[in-house]
């Protein structure tokens, strides 16, 4: 009896989507409706961007959050000008580049930097910057947008309140990193439960999972302002737990962030 081989074939489309009052992309749909609802309810493509943005973090964290930073373009056509934000991360004053050394080859991340001993720029609280994300979407709200700062977090907040929904893709990323996930305690409580990637049950509802403690942090920065991340409640918190991790996070560097808008 012969056997031919026959290959697995996935054909992948999107639909074309169009529209005459604005449009939302974003790596998750969820994320993409809570922009589209914003601009059907009046708000602009700034509160859009903005809300949309907080709600990636809570859907899809491995590419966005809090801890974050970015880059925004904003286009003013009554001015015929456009905008740039730099909310980017920027290194801690206290990070001293000689506990940083090279290794042989490149890192094990998408940049191809590099590589450094254990990995230490990349992995765990030797390579967390200076956030930069939650200042640069306040300045971007208050200078350009329509909508509260509460407001605009409210999606986001609903949607972590809920649980990440862990699909077939949530699995997949969490199972490509969970070796570097099972080394630090708390990333592994949250993502590798029972010690393995978190996955459903055929045929049954898809599970999810909390990420810690957002939904609490969202709800105080809605509650308390963007301020409190840097000079407040929060920021004390970070700074003691980057800090007890080896990190070099401080207050001051935290109090002295400010984002850059200038004119592109």
């Amino acid at each position: 009896m012969s056997h031919s081989f026959v290959p697995e074939t996935w054909n992948l489309s999107k639909p074309a989507v169009t529209g005459q009052q604005g449009l939302v992309a974003s790596h998750h749909y969820l994320a993409s409706e809570i922009g589209a609802n914003i601009l059907a309810n009046g708000g602009n493509a700034v509160d859009a961007a903005v809300a949309a943005s907080a709600a990636i973090g809570a859907v899809e964290p491995w590419m966005s959050g809090i801890g974050g930073g970015g880059f925004m373009l904003i286009h003013q056509a009554h001015e015929n000008k456009t905008y740039a934000i730099d909310f980017g991360m920027r290194a801690p004053q206290a990070l001293n580049p000689e506990d940083y050394p090279l290794a042989e080859g490149v890192g094990t991340d998408l940049f191809q930097w590099p590589a450094v001993v254990e990995d230490r720029n990349l992995l765990g609280y030797s390579a967390m910057a200076v956030p930069g994300y939650v200042a640069g979407i306040n300045a971007a709200l208050q200078r350009f947008g329509s909508r509260s700062w509460a407001d605009s977090l409210q999606p986001a907040i609903e949607l972590a309140r809920q649980g990440m929904t862990i699909d077939w893709y949530a699995t997949l990323k969490i199972t490509a990193a969970a070796r570097e996930l099972a080394q630090f305690a708390e990333s592994r409580r949250v993502y590798l439960p029972q010690g393995f990637p978190p996955v459903g049950e055929w045929g049954g509802p898809l599970p999810r999972i909390q990420l810690g403690r957002l939904a609490d942090t969202l709800e105080r920065l809605a509650s308390a302002g963007a301020q409190d991340f840097y000079q407040g409640e929060l920021a004390q918190a970070l700074v003691a737990d980057v800090q007890a991790g080896g990190g070099k996070l401080s207050l001051d560097d935290l109090a002295g962030y400010q984002p850059r808008v200038i004119e592109a």
